[in-house]
């Protein structure tokens, strides 16, 4: 069965990371799994700021 995050959780995750791999620890998504695509997109429908965050490959 999928994981299903609450806005609140996302929100919660995305609150004061520096970078994605922080987001994902936070959110327990190993960084390499599909999921992540999944979940940019309902972080960017929150309205959150995904470009404030560093990509771990310096992107």
């Amino acid at each position: 069965m999928p994981v299903r995050y609450t806005d609140e959780e996302l929100r919660g995750a995305f609150a004061g990371a520096g970078t994605w791999g922080e987001v994902w620890q936070r959110l327990g998504v190993d960084p390499d799994r599909q999921r992540r695509t999944y979940l940019r997109r309902r972080m960017k429908a929150l309205g959150l700021d995904l470009d404030s965050l560093e990509d771990e490959r310096g992107r």
